[in-house]
């Protein structure tokens, strides 16, 4: 169960990660 979670965890701290870099690469691209 904990293994699980802590993948799950670890996927959604990439996945925002990932997401605040393409935000920010946007903004960039925009300017």
């Amino acid at each position: 169960m904990l293994r699980k979670e802590e993948k799950a965890v670890n996927i959604l701290e990439m996945n925002i990660e990932n997401t605040e870099k393409g935000n920010i690469q946007g903004i960039k691209n925009r300017l």
